[in-house]
């Protein structure tokens, strides 16, 4: 008998979908397609679908995936797609409202930053709130009817959001591992380029791969929530989002700027807040980075008041002796040379606080060691 392991290769932090963005009357017995970059690569693989903020059962009636033909305009290989199924080959399952399941693990050859296009057929059942990623930077398509197993759907109707798929996992007989990504928006990757995936975590992975190194060979998983809070949906997330995950064997933290920002956070609730995921993580062998806070004068809710309570924490976060296991000094990557509280021009979205494309690939040069996750 085969005995398999679990590890995370995709993942998205999960809330409710804004109704202005998505009607539920818009997926009855449609099918969507949404569009995926794993990370680790394999030969067998399960998805993890959540109803988990739905207030009513959700109905599927087909599942199929296949590799994305990248920049087709929503063309896949219709030659590798193939039907998924639930509970021992049942081609359809009702998730019940709360409630979030697997696949039957099926097979289907990936190489590592493959990008993957899953299509689900609904049925009659869609609860008014559906679970999701809103901010996924890469487009999804309705078509009416079930066309699960088209080789294309048209453009009639394009969201920019993640529904009902919160993580894919690599089965595999030899144990794999994964590094979780928690924070907010500037994790999230907010205003990096639509369907090219640039968020930092995606550009870390790309530098893992190149390294050759089966020692740090392990997966992404992006659990960041834009807009989010550490002192709120931080510390009350972070058992489900982050130490839940299989495979999960480390945590880069970078949040709480938005604490700073918006809610006038001082330094010592965000430090404790900090510990207590310490703590947690630790309990649970498992190693926790801390990422300093990015600059951001020039934003809006800058102060020089604020922006001195991030530079106590960064320094605190720089301490070896906090308790995390290590830091990665994002601030130091992006910071402006003749003007340290802002974010270098050639990074700088516009915003003041959030960065381009460009500005998330710079900041994995603050991986200089990625011996850290040999530990």
């Amino acid at each position: 008998m085969e005995t398999f392991n679990y590890c995370s290769t995709w993942g998205a932090s999960q809330r409710l979908i804004p109704k202005e963005l998505l009607s539920s009357k818009d997926l009855v017995n449609n099918s969507l397609k949404q569009i995926f970059k794993i990370s680790l690569g394999g030969n067998k693989f399960r998805i993890k679908l959540s109803n988990y903020y739905g207030n009513e059962n959700l109905e599927i009636k087909g599942l199929s995936i296949a590799k994305y033909i990248s920049g087709s305009e929503n063309k896949i290989d219709i030659k590798t797609n193939k039907k998924i199924t639930f509970n021992n080959n049942n081609e359809e399952i009702i998730i019940k409202k709360g409630e979030e399941i697997y696949t039957d693990i099926f097979d289907i050859n990936l190489e590592p930053s493959s990008e993957i296009a899953i299509s689900i057929y609904f049925g009659n059942s869609i609860p008014e709130n559906i679970t999701g990623h809103k901010f996924s930077l890469t487009n999804s398509y309705i078509e009416k009817g079930n066309k699960i197993y088209e080789e294309k759907f048209s453009n009639e109707y394009i969201l920019t959001n993640w529904c009902f798929i919160s993580n894919i996992e690599v089965v595999s007989e030899k144990e794999n591992k994964c590094v979780v990504c928690f924070g907010d928006s500037i994790t999230d990757g907010r205003f990096s380029s639509l369907n090219k995936q640039e968020r930092w975590p995606d550009f870390l992975f790309d530098k893992i791969i190149k390294t050759k190194n089966e020692k740090i060979y392990l997966g992404i998983n992006n659990q960041s929530l834009s807009g989010s809070f550490l002192t709120k949906e931080g510390i009350q997330r972070f058992e489900k989002d982050v130490l839940n995950q299989n495979g999960i064997k480390y945590i880069i933290i970078l949040y709480g700027i938005n604490d700073i920002t918006k809610l006038n956070k001082e330094e010592n609730e965000i430090i404790e807040n900090y510990q207590k995921l310490i703590n947690k993580a630790h309990e649970l062998n498992i190693k926790i980075y801390g990422g300093t806070l990015l600059p951001f004068k020039g934003y809006r809710l800058y102060s020089d008041k604020k922006n001195e309570i991030r530079k106590k924490i960064n320094e605190w976060i720089r301490n070896c002796k906090n308790g995390f296991d290590d830091f990665i000094d994002f601030d130091l990557i992006i910071r402006d040379e003749k003007d340290t509280e802002k974010i270098k021009d050639i990074y700088n979205s516009g915003d003041g606080v959030h960065l381009n494309s460009n500005g998330y690939k710079k900041m994995v040069e603050a991986f200089n060691d990625l011996t850290i996750f040999e530990k």
